[in-house]
């Protein structure tokens, strides 16, 4: 590097041509290299361990200026220690072409966020700091990775293990592993959680329907049925204290049509209430039988009993 206290009125014509030179060189390669001699105030170098612009303020080195004012970027790699300013005016845009941004510690946006294309990411990402924040996707798939895309009005969720879950506003959704959907409403709803009191409106309910032909025993299932159906008993039969475990109220109809007359005999779970259990069958008739569980005796209470003219 140069000494810019040089040439002076006492240089030979030989010194006065390398220090010229000298100057020259340090100009044209902005001062990357060496140790700088007296140079002038104001002058300008590129540091080229720091990867910017330095100036001299007539005593040492410091930054060029802490703010670019840059009319246009193109960036291949992009990595700031400091706070990063992009645009001076809400119509500036930011624009990234086939390329990715990775944040290595937690990212704060404030305002409005307006995306175009794919957007990917790992770890946590919240939206919104309030609770009537809204996160809004227009015409388009949101796909979370390792499962879940939301889709115009149907949420998919495919979890990849027996242990994973899904949550619901911290409710769990449970949902065997592999592939489920949740359809959720197309117009302004409210979802029904498993642990809430919620009123239901406009809905029907598909009654769980057990059903055998014939035996000698017959089992109904209390967990998994509302209504049982024995649709062709032939032989007498003895009808079974339904399996499983009841709840308290818990509703179950018995419906029996039998092919001729056989014998019917009742467990004793199978309280009578203000009617008879029919002993009989007639040939293609049906009979109803209408039970509740009774949680504090341990009993299915008959309360209900119809046959078919």
């Amino acid at each position: 590097m140069a000494d810019w206290s040089k040439p002076t009125l006492t240089s030979t014509y030989a010194n006065y041509l390398s220090e010229t030179t000298g100057r020259d060189v340090d100009v044209a390669i902005q001062f990357q290299s060496g140790t700088i001699t007296s140079p002038p105030t104001n002058a300008v170098k590129w540091d080229t361990s720091l990867n910017r612009w330095q100036k001299w303020s007539g005593s040492a080195w410091g930054e060029l200026t802490a703010t670019y004012a840059l009319t246009g970027l193109t960036v291949t790699s992009f990595n700031n220690t400091g706070n990063t300013t992009l645009g001076d005016s809400s119509a500036d845009t930011v624009t990234i072409n086939a390329n990715t941004i990775t944040y290595a510690n937690a990212t704060t946006i404030a305002g409005a966020l307006t995306y175009t294309g794919a957007i990917s990411w790992t770890g946590n990402l919240t939206f919104g700091d309030a609770v009537g924040d809204t996160l809004t996707i227009n015409s388009g798939t949101a796909t979370i990775p390792n499962g879940l895309s939301i889709s115009g009005g149907t949420l998919t969720a495919t979890l990849l293990s027996v242990g994973s879950t899904f949550k619901i506003n911290g409710n769990t959704v449970a949902m065997a592993a592999g592939t489920s959907t949740i359809t959720l409403p197309v117009t302004t709803d409210t979802l029904v959680g498993r642990a809430t009191t919620d009123t239901l409106t406009n809905k029907r309910v598909t009654l769980r329907i057990g059903t055998t032909t014939s035996a000698a025993t017959i089992t109904p299932v209390g967990d998994s049925n509302d209504q049982y159906n024995v649709t062709a008993l032939a032989v007498a039969a003895t009808i079974a204290a339904p399996s499983g475990t009841p709840t308290d109220g818990q509703k179950l109809t018995l419906r029996i049509k039998a092919t001729s007359a056989v014998a019917l005999t009742w467990n004793a779970t199978y309280r009578v209430i203000g009617t008879t259990l029919p002993t009989i069958t007639v040939a293609t008739k049906t009979i109803y039988v209408g039970c509740v569980y009774n949680a504090a005796d341990s009993v299915w209470d008959v309360i209900a009993v119809a046959q078919q003219a």
